[in-house]
């Protein structure tokens, strides 16, 4: 559908889609919001060119946030060597 494809380019353009699941009813997308974004500004352009059924954010775990601290700090510490 065209509407589909609108929304697939607004949100290449503007956000990081990591997910898409096309369903019989609807399209699922997984997005990720860039650095001086907010959910807001994603719903707000989305809301432009279709309607919105569900939306939830998906926050890291703690173990998640470990993990990418002790990887940047190995690369830290490495890149210094």
């Amino acid at each position: 559908r065209e509407e589909d494809a609108a929304v697939d380019a607004m949100l290449n353009e503007q956000f990081a889609v990591l997910e898409k699941e096309v369903l019989p009813h609807s399209i699922q997308y997984k997005i990720q919001i860039p650095e001086g974004k907010r959910s807001n500004d994603l719903l707000s352009a989305v809301m432009q060119h279709t309607d919105i059924l569900s939306f939830s954010e998906i926050l890291p775990t703690m173990n998640e946030i470990f993990i990418e601290q002790v990887e940047n700090f190995n690369k830290a510490h490495h890149d210094e060597k």
